[in-house]
Protein backbone atom coordinates (compact mmCIF):
# COMPACT_ATOMS: atom_id res chain seq x y z
CA UNK A 1 0.00 0.00 0.00
CA UNK A 2 2.23 2.93 -1.16
CA UNK A 3 6.32 2.36 -0.61
CA UNK A 4 7.88 3.39 2.21
CA UNK A 5 8.66 6.90 0.81
CA UNK A 6 5.25 7.98 1.14
CA UNK A 7 4.66 5.89 4.54
CA UNK A 8 6.92 6.45 7.11
CA UNK A 9 7.63 4.18 10.19
CA UNK A 10 5.05 3.63 12.25
CA UNK A 11 2.62 4.24 9.76
CA UNK A 12 3.55 1.90 7.33
CA UNK A 13 3.20 -1.01 10.01
CA UNK A 14 0.13 0.27 11.24
CA UNK A 15 -1.09 0.27 7.68
CA UNK A 16 -0.09 -3.23 7.19
CA UNK A 17 -1.23 -4.40 10.07
CA UNK A 18 -4.82 -2.93 9.05
CA UNK A 19 -4.78 -4.23 5.78
CA UNK A 20 -3.88 -7.46 6.95
CA UNK A 21 -6.93 -7.99 9.26
CA UNK A 22 -9.04 -6.35 6.62
CA UNK A 23 -8.30 -8.78 3.97
CA UNK A 24 -9.35 -11.69 6.89
CA UNK A 25 -12.71 -10.12 6.84
CA UNK A 26 -12.80 -10.57 2.87
CA UNK A 27 -11.49 -13.90 3.14
CA UNK A 28 -13.64 -15.19 5.94
CA UNK A 29 -17.28 -13.13 4.17
CA UNK A 30 -16.31 -14.41 0.56
CA UNK A 31 -15.84 -18.11 2.02
CA UNK A 32 -19.39 -18.25 3.62
CA UNK A 33 -20.73 -16.83 0.41
CA UNK A 34 -18.41 -19.46 -1.92
CA UNK A 35 -16.97 -16.76 -3.76
CA UNK A 36 -13.35 -16.25 -5.05
CA UNK A 37 -10.62 -13.99 -3.90
CA UNK A 38 -7.47 -13.36 -4.92
CA UNK A 39 -5.46 -11.28 -2.23
CA UNK A 40 -3.16 -9.63 -4.05
CA UNK A 41 -1.65 -7.65 -1.01
CA UNK A 42 -0.53 -11.07 0.24
CA UNK A 43 0.90 -12.27 -2.72
CA UNK A 44 2.95 -9.10 -3.44
CA UNK A 45 3.75 -7.80 -0.04
CA UNK A 46 7.15 -8.56 0.46
CA UNK A 47 8.34 -7.66 -3.51
CA UNK A 48 6.83 -4.36 -3.31
CA UNK A 49 8.55 -3.82 0.13
CA UNK A 50 12.11 -4.67 -0.91
CA UNK A 51 11.45 -2.86 -4.38
CA UNK A 52 10.11 0.32 -5.11
CA UNK A 53 10.86 0.37 -8.55
CA UNK A 54 7.51 -1.69 -8.83
CA UNK A 55 5.34 1.33 -8.13
CA UNK A 56 4.72 4.15 -10.39
CA UNK A 57 5.28 7.81 -10.31
CA UNK A 58 2.87 8.85 -7.57
CA UNK A 59 4.77 5.84 -5.32
CA UNK A 60 1.15 4.67 -4.38
CA UNK A 61 -0.27 2.53 -7.88
CA UNK A 62 1.74 0.06 -9.14
CA UNK A 63 4.45 0.82 -12.26
CA UNK A 64 4.28 -1.47 -15.27
CA UNK A 65 6.52 -3.78 -13.79
CA UNK A 66 4.39 -4.19 -10.50
CA UNK A 67 1.14 -4.89 -12.76
CA UNK A 68 3.27 -7.38 -14.64
CA UNK A 69 4.18 -9.19 -10.99
CA UNK A 70 0.47 -8.87 -10.26
CA UNK A 71 -0.58 -10.19 -13.84
CA UNK A 72 1.91 -13.26 -12.94
CA UNK A 73 0.47 -13.76 -9.56
CA UNK A 74 -3.18 -14.20 -10.29
CA UNK A 75 -2.70 -15.89 -13.88
CA UNK A 76 -2.03 -19.39 -12.37
CA UNK A 77 -4.91 -19.08 -9.79
CA UNK A 78 -7.75 -17.69 -11.61
CA UNK A 79 -8.61 -21.30 -13.25
CA UNK A 80 -7.30 -23.17 -10.22
CA UNK A 81 -10.34 -25.05 -8.24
Amino acid sequence: LGSDSILLPPWNFWMDFQTRQYNRIIDKISREKNLKVIDLYALSREKFWKTSSLYGPDQFHPSDEGYKIWAESIAPLINAN
